[in-house]
């Protein structure tokens, strides 16, 4: 070997060199003592100036770092270290570092790359004629470019880059900043910042300038939005966004965040001047939720607007009645203990805030245990509904109260042929207060006893291919509902499905329940395939002893007997997924309909559901429902994806929503674009056009990510 083996002792000061470069490269505070490096190579030469020389495949590994080299050069008299490449630094993913050449100083802190490229977190690259190290802390590239595109030899030119003059790199506060900053686009220069500061992508939030977004609608023109966030210390921020449009609307957007040790709460809100109403507009909600020890939740949901077409002029949800709650939870195994308030606001062209209940008071104990000597489980319910409305008038004023007792028992049995018979009892009390309303008594004290036999007798069958079940089951019911009529306030609208066919009590609250005899009867059968398609078939209905003159669900008002309820369910290992829901009369006529038709794959969804519902005073229905509605998606290829959303009204022969989506993502930016129809089905309502834009850079941030494929170019 020329020149010798070197010395154990210069053998250590060149490892120690080596040690200096990857510290100052990482920007590691130097050590006192410095830990064990490792030095591998072809060879390691010294000549009798004091110049050690490791060359071929130079490899350091000290302290997690590991740099490889062509060839390491070591000047004990001045301790300065030259390095020749290709030069190849790694502190883990979060850091690269690749150069032609190196020089360091002494002192192992400043230092000079040359022909080098910077790689943070594997997202953004920072390509730079130099590079120079400065106090430990700071990188600083001279003429460089920063993307977070891919590179490659068939795509020399990124989608989109930075060139400045200088970039710095603050690895303490995790910054980067450009000095004389020309954003690019497939190489054409758009624009020009003297001055830019952005996060690099392991930071995951710093204040400044979010990425702007633009719409345009039919009522408001050209818009942009210009969000600016704040952080405001480790457990809050708060966000501002300016927003203009070329009809002269000025809005100011806030979304202010915050995170306790036992909770977490946002407010957002806008304030808005426009020319499309008189006066100020804006929007404020506040949504949190809270521990409050020994299981105990608080969650809270606030909400106002200023008007009923701000949500729609604007591009929020279009709702038509907003609410605020305010609610204390607590679920354990066998208890549920909750408390809600509500206010209630309707935008409703045939509802007024004066008469509509607007504050509403609601909660509930319910407890579960066993029960001795004769077995079973009881639960146990204690329960209070406020409804206060604003107006004092008589009956549309109306306020009521109600506080309610109800316990029940259940035990079931299995004899040997598979038969399982239940037996329920329940005793309910309920107590009614009514004011401003003279057509009912102030107070009524209401007592329901409710006696039920259960049987079901469900049938298996296997063969080579499936396994089916048969399951007929009939309910024998009685109850007595014992005391004078009461306004109804809670049960208007009810559900008469599947799920609720062997309900004691069908209706959604307790002002109207169900009263004398009768048998709740179905038979459902499922079928499991062993190629993996599921498919089931549900048939009831309810016999009741007296007419149905009270509408119970499901009920016609000259009939004994219930409609007809058939559920149809199919489910394939394809995707593909079907349930039909039919409620008829006896002379098969069809009352209501709803089908739900999906289909799905790794790359694609589709949705269908089609509604048909006959008009019912009862069920606060003047006219029949017709609609479909049509979901879609789409993923083309690993960038592209679209989706869309449609639905029609048969009845008003118009259509009521139509949506399409684009979006266009790779590993370095996303572009989200948006087509909007919202059509005028609503007096009073504007009917608004909406198209919007979104542009994301990927890769400042810690916060944002790329398309789910791996970095690298392809051969």
């Amino acid at each position: 070997m020329p020149g010798g083996l070197p010395r154990a002792g210069t053998f250590a000061r060149l490892c120690l060199g080596v040690a200096g470069l990857a510290l100052l490269s990482t920007g590691a505070p130097a050590q006192e003592t410095p830990a064990p490096a490792t030095l591998l190579a072809d060879q390691i030469t010294a000549d009798p100036n004091g110049v050690l020389t490791a060359s071929g495949s130079v490899e350091v590994i000290y302290d997690g770092r590991r740099l490889r080299a062509d060839t390491i050069i070591y000047d004990t008299r001045d301790e300065s270290l030259r390095v020749v490449g290709p030069i190849q630094l790694s502190s883990g993913p979060g850091f690269v570092l690749l150069a032609s050449e190196a020089e360091i100083d002494g002192a192992l802190r400043d230092g000079i790359l040359r022909s080098a490229r910077l790689v943070l977190d594997q997202k953004v690259q920072i390509a730079a004629s130099e590079i120079q190290r400065v106090n430990g802390r700071y990188t600083q590239l001279y003429r460089s470019v920063a993307s977070s595109c891919e590179v490659c030899a068939d795509r020399p030119v990124p989608l989109w880059q930075i060139r400045a003059k200088r970039i710095v790199h603050d690895e303490l506060e995790r910054q980067l900043y450009f000095e004389n900053a020309v954003f690019e686009v497939a190489g054409v220069p758009i624009f020009y910042l003297p001055q830019m500061r952005v996060p690099d992508p392991t930071l995951e939030r710093a204040t400044g300038f979010l990425f702007p977004s633009a719409r345009t609608t039919s009522a408001l023109g050209v818009g942009i939005e210009v969000p600016y966030f704040i952080e405001l210390g480790p457990d809050k921020d708060l966000t501002l966004s300016p927003q203009l449009t070329t009809r002269n609307s000025r809005t100011l957007g806030v979304r202010y965040r915050q995170a306790f040790a036992r909770g977490e709460l946002t407010f957002a809100g806008a304030l808005t001047r426009d020319e499309l109403e008189e006066g100020d507009r804006g929007y404020a909600t506040l949504v949190g939720t809270f521990d409050l020890g020994r299981d105990f939740v608080l969650d809270f949901d606030l909400e106002t607007v200023s008007d009923d077409q701000y949500y729609r002029d604007y591009g929020f949800d279009d709702e038509d009645r907003i609410d605020s709650t305010i609610e204390v939870s607590r679920v354990r195994r066998d208890s549920l203990q909750r408390g809600t308030a509500s206010y209630f606001t309707t935008f409703r062209a045939d509802e007024d805030n004066e008469t509509i209940p607007r504050f509403v008071l609601d909660g509930e104990y319910t407890r579960r245990y066993d029960v001795p000597v004769i077995g079973g489980y009881s639960e146990t319910t204690l329960s209070f509904l406020g409804l206060q409305r604003e107006s004092d008038e008589d009956e549309i004023g109306r306020d009521t109260r109600r506080l309610s007792l109800v316990t029940d028992w259940r035990r079931s049995w299995t004899n040997d042929l598979g038969m399982v018979g239940t037996a329920i009892g329940e005793l309910a009390f309920d107590v009614f207060d009514t004011r401003h309303d003279e057509a009912f008594p102030d107070t009524v004290t209401r007592v329901t006893p409710t006696v039920a036999a259960e049987l079901r007798w469900p049938f298996s069958r296997t063969d080579a291919t499936s396994h089916s079940v048969l399951e007929p089951v009939v309910q024998l019911v009685w109850s007595e509902v014992n005391g004078d009529d009461v306004p109804n306030e809670d049960s208007t609208v009810a559900e008469f499905d599947e799920a609720s066919l062997f309900d004691l009590n069908r209706f959604a609250g307790r002002d109207q329940l169900e009263s004398g005899w009768r048998a709740n009867v179905g038979v459902t059968w499922t079928r499991f395939d062993n190629s993996g398609w599921i498919s089931g078939v549900t048939v009831g209905r309810v016999f009741r002893e007296n007419q149905n003159t009270a509408l119970a669900p499901g009920a016609s008002d000259t009939e004994r007997a219930s409609d007809w309820l058939a559920t149809v369910q199919l489910d394939s290992p394809g995707g593909l997924q079907l349930i039909n829901r039919a409620q008829f009369a006896s002379d098969f006529s069809i009352n209501k309909n709803a089908l739900r038709l999906a289909w799905s794959d790794p790359r694609s969804r589709l949705g269908l559901t089609y509604t048909w519902l006959r008009a019912s005073e009862a069920e606060s229905r003047p006219s029949d429902t017709n609609e479909v509605v049509l979901t879609a998606g789409r993923q083309f290829n690993d960038t592209w994806a679209g989706g869309l959303e449609y639905s029609y009204d048969f009845d008003a022969s118009s259509s009521r929503e139509a949506e399409l989506t684009l979006q266009y993502q790779n590993e370095c930016i996303r572009v989200d674009l948006s087509l909007s129809q919202d059509f005028d089905t609503v007096e009073d309502l504007r009917s608004t056009t909406d198209f919007g834009i979104k542009v994301s850079l990927i890769g400042f941030g810690a916060g944002q990510s790329g398309a789910q494929r791996s970095r690298g170019c392809r051969g």
